[in-house]
């Protein structure tokens, strides 16, 4: 067996090549665990709750107010729950009319640090209302685009992290008719220094 500096991993000690594959499997296994993996989803009454894990990025495009909503996880993040009107397909969960006709409030926490929701570019239209909770060290919320709520539907966004309007080069759009709009960004608990 050949030995192996591994000063890169601050070590000052060289390994055999079975041990320094060991602390690259170890390594990789850490990094890994620190991408998003998946979200779990839950319906109770008129309230549909998307629990995401750490780090995972959720996207959420609208096919309109009565067609169908899609809510998409990073490559790889994977979906668990079922029995509520919506049909799972790798990374992306759609709630299709029937559920929308069940479902008025769309609950999305995290279940750890580093979670981002993003409401899709281009012209969406939401016919319920949304409550996006990240209160475990989130990364960010994003309006992309026109981003707007019918009748007398709404959003209520709480973060520990930033919320962002945003459209390339264009102008941004967040309204809605009726309803109310709740933006809260930065909440996490100030430091006692």
């Amino acid at each position: 067996m050949h030995n192996i500096s591994t000063g890169f991993l601050g070590l000052n000690h060289r390994l055999r090549l079975p041990g320094w594959r060991q602390a690259f499997m170890a390594c990789f296994m850490v990094m890994t665990s620190l991408q998003g993996m998946g979200a779990s989803v839950s319906g109770s009454g008129t309230t549909l709750t998307i629990t995401l894990d750490a780090s995972e990025e959720l996207t959420i495009k609208s096919n309109g107010p009565t067609n169908n909503y899609t809510f998409s996880l990073l490559e790889g993040g994977t979906w668990t729950g079922s029995g509520f009107e919506t049909m799972i397909s790798s990374n992306v969960l759609t709630v299709n009319s029937s559920a929308l006709s069940t479902y008025s409030l769309f609950r999305i926490e995290d279940g750890g640090s580093g979670t981002t929701v993003k409401f899709d570019e281009g012209a969406s239209l939401y016919g319920d209302n949304f409550e996006i909770i990240l209160d475990a060290g989130a990364a960010l919320v994003t309006f992309w685009g026109t981003t707007e709520f019918t009748g007398s539907f709404g959003v209520t966004v709480t973060t520990d992290g930033p919320i962002r309007v945003d459209n390339a080069g264009g102008n941004p759009i967040l309204k809605t008719v009726n309803g109310n709009i709740t933006l809260s960004a930065n909440m996490q608990t100030p430091s006692s220094a």
